[in-house]
């Protein structure tokens, strides 16, 4: 079965709430944000609501643009994540291959 793509992961909410808490925390309306990326203000807007996938470039761009690092950004990602997982679904135990009988 192949791997679910992350969008469809219920922890993309979490980046998408982070990419808009990095501007809304650097005081930065979408247009003002996108002005200095040099985007229109749709650019913001679709990333934010996951309807514009970033690379990682992009997600270093808008960081940059935000006054905060990519660093900093995975470090406030990996510890939502973490906090998170006990909110998330638990994953089903996967299968152990029975051994046959010798």
């Amino acid at each position: 079965m192949p791997a679910s793509k992350s969008i469809d992961q219920p922890e993309y909410q979490l980046v998408l709430d982070l990419i808009r808490a990095v501007r809304v925390e650097a005081g930065l309306s979408q247009q003002a944000l996108t002005e200095r990326l040099g985007r229109p203000q749709t650019y913001a807007s679709d990333c934010e609501l996951g309807a514009r996938r970033m690379d990682a470039l992009q997600l270093h761009q808008w960081c940059v643009a935000c006054g905060t690092s990519l660093t900093n950004f995975a470090r406030r990602l990996e510890a939502a994540l973490s906090s998170d997982e006990k909110a998330l679904p638990e994953k089903p135990p996967q299968r152990v291959p029975r051994r046959s009988p010798s």
